[in-house]
């Protein structure tokens, strides 16, 4: 189950866990080693964040190959030839 904000919900108590919050970041493997090792934890014990999880890993598999374009042969030569002219910014 899905509130407004789309966080899976735990199943038991119907109102989202702190780590329901986590599961966009893990579907695109954005989490880190500690967070991966408890929010696999969760997953075990949370339907609703594993049906999330599949659901957000469609979403960005079909988003990633409907982006997918070859670009112009050329284009490389161009961005390569830009760089090698354009000087980098200093960090604010």
């Amino acid at each position: 189950m899905n509130d407004r904000r789309g966080s899976a919900r735990s199943p038991r108590d119907e109102e989202p866990t702190p780590w329901c919050a986590a599961a966009s970041a893990y579907a695109l493997h954005a989490l880190i080693d500690t967070e991966l090792a408890a929010f696999e934890q969760h997953l075990t014990e949370c339907a609703a964040c594993r049906q999330e999880v599949d659901r957000l890993r469609e979403t960005a598999a079909r988003l990633g190959a409907a982006s997918a374009t070859q670009p112009p042969a050329h284009l490389r030569e161009k961005v390569l030839s830009e760089i090698a002219h354009t000087r980098q910014q200093p960090p604010d």
